[in-house]
């Protein structure tokens, strides 16, 4: 659909798209940091046992990996292969879940919107992850900062629908409702300070984690 650039897909790509925004609140003179990361839990690696007095069968699955036995079956920033086995287990993978095929799905949004206007991958109208440093004087203070951040951002997602429809890849009507969601998550790492003000927003496609020391 990227290289065909069928119609609506654009704005189901920033309808479904959540940009993950990760803010740390610090003390003056700080230095601050994110130490931000993520793990996943797969199957086992055992092969499952071949079905007694059962046909042989091909069995297909999916992965991201260029494994020797694999074929290449959509190429492109993110490409697929599949590879097929035969054998009489009747099961999808061999060892379990495929921890290979848990992408992203934010990440390759912003990879399609960038192939969509053919911008280069490292420099995406949209950055699904993103991150930012506040540094904490009073309230008042605080409460611009994370207000000036959500503004960027959102002007971001305009300039980004604005080039689609000069691209004539989104209608104006798409443009004036298709955007992300931001999802923004709050590092409170000051020492001895009372809890951070809570920020409330009227805008629905604004929504804040918050996170402890």
């Amino acid at each position: 659909m990227v290289s065909r650039r069928v119609p609506g897909f654009a704005a189901l790509l920033l309808t479904r798209m959540t940009v993950h925004a990760q803010i740390i609140v610090s003390d003056p003179f700080s230095s601050g940091g994110f130490g931000l990361g993520s793990c996943s839990s797969c199957g086992g690696s055992g092969g499952f046992p071949a079905k007694a007095g059962w046909p042989e069968i091909g069995v297909y699955s999916l992965s991201v990996k260029a494994q020797p036995d694999a074929t290449l079956l959509a190429p492109g920033t993110d490409p697929v292969y599949y590879v097929r086995r035969v054998d009489a287990s009747y099961a999808q993978f061999q060892g379990g879940h495929d921890c290979s095929f848990d992408l992203d799905q934010d990440l390759l949004r912003e990879r399609y919107l960038a192939a969509l206007l053919r911008t280069p991958s490292s420099n995406p109208p949209i950055k699904a992850w993103t991150d930012a440093h506040i540094t904490w004087e009073n309230e008042p203070s605080y409460v611009a900062q994370l207000d000036s951040f959500i503004l960027s951002q959102q002007g971001i997602f305009a300039a980004a629908a604005h080039r689609l429809v000069q691209a004539n890849l989104l209608t104006e009507q798409e443009a004036a409702q298709a955007r992300p969601n931001l999802v923004i998550s709050i590092w409170d790492d000051r020492q001895h300070a009372a809890p951070l003000p809570v920020v409330a927003t009227a805008d629905s496609s604004v929504s804040f984690l918050r996170q402890d020391h």
